[in-house]
């Protein structure tokens, strides 16, 4: 199975909206919430990436907190995937069955998937 298979098979099972990141503090630190993603019972919830005592390292982005942001992008990222695929799948096709160049189908879809 190819990496663009793997994408597709888990977007079909996995969340199909945006995720967003947020912080918020906890008992004993910070957690960078990732999310929403449906459980169970169809509610919503988030993943996290915790983080103890943040407030003990100098003032600036953690590696824990880019992480959070890293997997917040991945449905995006997903998507610039799969347009790219689908970029180098129409450059091999060529032209469609009325003449027009499919590439530029591709780019634009790219280019939407970049945003």
């Amino acid at each position: 199975m190819s990496i663009f298979e793997h994408i597709k098979s888990d977007r079909e099972a996995g969340t199909r909206t945006p995720w967003r990141m947020s912080t918020v503090k906890t008992s004993c630190g910070v957690c960078h919430k990732i999310g929403p993603f449906k459980y169970n019972n169809g509610k919503e919830t988030d993943a996290c990436v915790y983080e103890d005592y943040p407030w003990t390292t100098p003032s600036k982005m953690s590696e824990p907190e880019a992480n959070a942001r890293r997997i917040a992008r991945v449905p995006q990222l997903e998507r610039i995937a799969l347009a790219a695929e689908a970029l180098l799948n129409s450059i091999e096709v060529g032209f469609d069955e009325h003449g027009g160049w499919l590439p530029n189908e591709a780019i634009d879809a790219l280019r939407e998937a970049c945003e």
